[in-house]
């Protein structure tokens, strides 16, 4: 027998029969908080470009329903919104790892001091993605300021903003704000594992790690 099927009968579930299933509980325990189901929502960015209630909207259905929402660095509304939004709902927040350790401790420290649980860093896109289907409609959404509410939020982005643009807001220069953002979320460089104490001088909850990809890193 060859080792992947071996792998598949040591691994399949084989369902049992005559048991009550009146009572069905689906709850799974994760990182010491308790939830209704093993379902999380995955963070996905620039939602305003699907429905007019973009992050807002789903961080609250997710909450209605009990499902934890894992908010993207990459949203169309900020960090204040979605927590206002979920309410007593539980909520995780995708970083997508700025170069500029300032920025990064301050998006932290907001997203902690809006409810935030678990901190999701991902580590597998440090440089922006070039899909050939956007390049042939030359469609990049941060270009033009959406999907970049986090940062264009953050009160040490848009004071270093400022300083390097005459004063300027985010608002008043969306096209170089955008590429200033842009830069430092997505520089082309990765961090390192020594890194990631950074993050955790600031992030005093759960880290989890998105986009290990070989058994080593693991």
């Amino acid at each position: 027998m060859d080792a992947n099927r071996l792998a598949f009968r040591q691994w399949k579930v084989v369902p049992r029969m005559l048991v009550d299933t009146t009572k069905r509980d689906l709850s799974v325990e994760l990182f010491g908080e308790r939830y209704d189901t093993p379902v999380l929502m995955a963070p996905v960015g620039v939602q305003a470009i699907f429905n007019e209630a973009k992050e807002i909207g789903l961080a609250k259905a997710c909450a209605d329903i009990k499902v934890p929402y894992i908010m993207s660095t990459a949203s169309s509304s900020t960090i204040e919104e979605v927590a206002a939004s979920s309410g007593a709902g539980p909520r995780w927040f995708q970083l997508y790892w700025p170069q500029d350790n300032e920025i990064t401790q301050s998006i932290l420290k907001r997203a902690q001091d809006n409810g935030f649980r678990v901190l999701v860093v991902t580590l597998d896109t440090w440089s922006l993605a070039w899909r050939p289907a956007d390049l042939d409609q030359a469609y990049i959404p941060f270009f033009k300021g959406v999907g970049n509410q986090v940062g264009f939020s953050d009160p040490v982005f848009r004071k270093k903003f400022a300083e390097g643009n005459d004063g300027k807001t985010p608002e008043q220069d969306i096209g170089k704000a955008s590429q200033a953002w842009i830069a430092s979320v997505f520089a082309g460089r990765s961090h390192t594992w020594e890194g990631l104490a950074k993050l955790r001088e600031t992030w005093k909850g759960k880290i989890v790690l998105k986009g290990i990809q070989h058994v080593d890193d693991a």
